[in-house]
């Protein structure tokens, strides 16, 4: 497994143009994008579509392609929208030229090393197993797996007071890492505010 801000720019462009990430449900063997995704790659060069367009696509109907799935087999749909490859590789293009690939790296390297640790970042497999595969592996591995050891030593979890959210307290297994958003504002975090009570199993749990 690996972090994807952890690749390099071509590490990265490598990986984005991969048919599983182009479009990552559930598809017969037989039905692979990467071949036009690097055949459109192979004409950009590199470039941005705007360079080879003779019309703005959002003033075009049906650009995108549209399609629905099955969920379950039975009466259970999910819709599904598969992005123009040619606006689809032109995307990956500039996200992972060297400058703004390196700045993308960069800032999100500026959050590590805080009270608050990001357990959904993209993975990659650099094994057997698929992508979507790994970043369940590792959802599983950091969050449900390390929420349960530590409800062997906390009970509850006490998050600080934020202006217009109250006190919230949570009963264990659940971490800070599953918890509201909207109640860890990074502008407003102070962690010398963040107490995690540990209560003995015999004394009654606070109301």
């Amino acid at each position: 497994m690996k972090r994807l801000i952890d690749l390099t720019h071509k590490e990265a462009r490598a990986h984005f143009l991969k048919g599983s990430c182009y479009f990552n449900g559930d598809l017969p063997k037989y039905i692979s994008f990467e071949p036009i995704l690097n055949g459109v790659s192979d004409v950009l060069k590199g470039a941005n579509y705007a360079e080879f367009m003779s019309e703005k696509p959002n003033e075009l109907p049906n650009v995108n392609y549209s399609f629905i799935a099955n969920k379950d087999g039975r009466f259970s749909w999910r819709p599904y929208e598969l992005m123009h490859p040619v606006i689809y590789v032109s995307l990956v293009n500039v996200i992972c030229e060297d400058a703004n690939w390196e700045s993308i790296r960069t800032r999100l390297k500026e959050f590590e090393g805080g009270v608050i640790e990001c357990c959904s970042a993209p993975v990659m497999s650099i094994d057997h197993q698929t992508d979507v595969a790994t970043q369940i592996k590792n959802w599983w591995q950091s969050v449900e797996q390390r929420s349960l050891t530590y409800s062997l030593e906390f009970s509850h979890l006490i998050l600080p007071r934020f202006p217009g959210h109250p006190v919230k307290r949570l009963s264990a297994p659940r971490t800070i890492r599953e918890t509201d958003s909207r109640a860890l504002n990074a502008d407003a975090f102070d962690c010398n505010r963040l107490r995690c009570t540990q209560t003995p199993a015999h004394a009654p749990s606070p109301a």
